[in-house]
C-alpha cells in the first residue's frame, strides 16, 4: 500500500475553498452595516486598527503600492549596469569617430 504522495483525483478541488469563504463572507456581510463598522475601526483608540483599517481602505481604492526594486548588486541592477557601461563605451567610441 502506498503512503503519501500524489494521489489521481485526492484532495480539494480547485476553487472549491474560495466559493465557500465567498458565500459565507456574503451571507455574513449581509447581516450587518459595514459602513457603521469601519467608521467604529477608524474611531479605535488602538492605534494599530486605525492604521490597519486606514491600510486596508485605501489598498482598495487606489490599488496596491508597487513593490520596490532591490538596490543589491546581483539582481536587476546588474543588467542595469551592463546597459549603462555599453551606452558610455557607444557614446565614446562615437565622439572618437567624430575628431
Amino acid at each position: 500500500m502506498n503512503h503519501g504522495g500524489k494521489r489521481a483525483g485526492a484532495g480539494r478541488k480547485p476553487g472549491a475553498r474560495a466559493l465557500v469563504t465567498r458565500c459565507k463572507a456574503e451571507a455574513v456581510l449581509a447581516t450587518v452595516n459595514e459602513e457603521k463598522i469601519w467608521r467604529r475601526l477608524m474611531r479605535s483608540r488602538n492605534h494599530r486598527i486605525v492604521l490597519d483599517s486606514m491600510k486596508y481602505l485605501t489598498d482598495r481604492r487606489d490599488g496596491k503600492p508597487v513593490q520596490a526594486v532591490s538596490a543589491t548588486l546581483g539582481g536587476g541592477l546588474d543588467i542595469m549596469q551592463q546597459v549603462v557601461e555599453r551606452m558610455r563605451a557607444a557614446t565614446k567610441r562615437m565622439g572618437e569617430s567624430e575628431q
